[in-house]
């Protein structure tokens, strides 16, 4: 990622300085991007930041050894991959909402949209179509009988002039002037915050827009635009064009973009389903919802908890994961582990699957709580038993870029290899 402006470097988790901006500090305080924590206010998003000319990348919690460049450019990647994959029972981030009709658009989620689509379609270009005598396009046959002379020859008609028709772009239209200003303006400013390729539109002979029209103006003829558009692609990028000014008018007031997410662990636990072939969609079934039952008798099931991950280890090994977005640190000095609630829950999911892995010839249960960290192979870091002596759920450091960048699709994947890559590590318990 190359800037002509200099990037803020932040990290997801630390604490948000006292002596930082107050206004800033109180447009991320509204938006959710920082939040209490211990000892103060702390970072509370991923992804990018622009405050009144200022250019911010908050990087996700855990270290990475890697340039903070090579790190926002895997959450990045990530992150567009959840956009389009999200499951639906997760709350999706109104900053990467790129659908204008399921709320605002940020004005960085819009440049995000619009670079790619450009890079995918080109401009929006509307074409003239003109008449002329004798040029080098189709023939118009009415017009030419209407409108020339004609010659009999040996009792056939001959035309010796055909009126022809000239298609050329309509250079002058507004929506194509207003598409290049906006890629113009929006991949100047954010491109290389977003790791995306400049756009540059030197050779095009559209007539420029000075200024960005009003967006009363901008409605009344994008309107027009609307009403002859029937391709799906020209009508999403209308309205994405029509979303992206109202985003400018209320950012240029506000004075802040967001692209990103205070949600990241959800993006953890996609890609760890992702990285070891998740298959919790066969073992759903198994797992028990509450029944509730009136007094007078009547009975209904309410939603239960599901497992994040669910895969066959080998033939005789079941995993059971539950994808944990912590910074551990072991004992002596225990801090940042998932609480009792979740290590209850993991032990509950092994027994309601126990009975079904066994008649599927499984003799192993693994239960894993999976952790992020800059680390090149999978290692165990310690594990949990509940109660002291009783049932036992390992903890695992599994690659964290390395993840990110199977799940955003950058990186070739056998899920088979990190399945058996966990297996040998969970061997080698002590």
């Amino acid at each position: 990622m190359t800037t002509d402006k200099q990037v803020e470097w932040l990290r997801e988790g630390d604490i948000w300085p006292d002596t930082e901006d107050d206004e800033l500090r109180t447009r991320l305080l509204e938006n959710g991007a920082i939040g209490p924590g211990q000892s103060g206010l702390r970072v509370r998003f991923v992804g990018a930041i622009v405050f009144r000319g200022r250019t911010m990348a908050a990087l996700p919690k855990v270290h990475a050894s890697r340039s903070p460049e090579d790190v926002h450019r895997h959450a990045l990647r990530a992150m567009r991959r959840y956009r389009q994959w999200a499951p639906t029972h997760h709350e999706p981030s109104p900053y990467l909402n790129e659908s204008p009709d399921k709320g605002p658009v940020s004005t960085l989620a819009a440049a995000d949209w619009l670079i790619r689509d450009f890079a995918a379609h080109g401009l929006l270009r509307r074409t003239e179509i003109s008449h002329e005598v004798n040029g080098g396009g189709q023939i118009n046959w009415r017009r030419t009988i209407e409108s020339t002379d004609v010659v009999m020859s040996r009792g056939r008609p001959v035309y010796l002039d055909t009126i022809t028709r000239r298609s050329e772009s309509d250079n002058s239209n507004f929506a194509t002037r207003l598409h290049c200003y906006l890629l113009e303006r929006l991949s100047r400013e954010y491109a290389p915050l977003l790791d995306l390729e400049p756009i540059v539109l030197d050779h095009e002979a559209v007539e420029r827009l000075e200024a960005l029209p009003s967006i009363e103006e901008c409605k009344a003829r994008l309107a027009i635009e609307q009403r002859v558009t029937y391709s799906q692609r020209g009508m999403d990028l209308l309205a994405m064009m029509l979303a992206t000014i109202e985003s400018l008018e209320i950012e240029t007031e506000l004075g802040l973009s967001l692209f990103g997410t205070s949600s990241f662990y959800h993006i953890w636990e996609v890609a760890c389903g992702r990285v070891f072939g998740n298959e919790v969609e066969i073992w759903k079934p198994f797992i028990p919802k509450p029944r509730w039952i009136s007094a007078g008798g009547q009975r209904t099931e309410s939603d239960t908890f599901i497992p994040d991950l669910v895969a066959e280890l080998n033939d005789h090994e079941l995993l059971i994961g539950d994808a944990k977005y912590y910074r551990p640190a072991m004992p002596p000095a225990l801090r940042d582990v998932p609480g009792v609630n979740d290590v209850a829950k993991q032990i509950w999911y092994k027994d309601c699957l126990k009975s079904e892995a066994q008649r599927r010839s499984y003799s192993i249960i693994q239960n894993v709580f999976l952790f992020p960290r800059d680390v090149e192979q999978m290692s165990l870091l310690g594990h949990v038993e509940l109660p002291a002596g009783g049932e036992r759920i390992d903890a695992v450091a599994v690659p964290f870029l390395d993840a990110l960048a199977i799940y955003s699709g950058d990186k070739p994947h056998i899920p088979q290899k990190w399945r058996e890559r966990l297996s040998i590590v969970l061997r080698m318990l002590p």
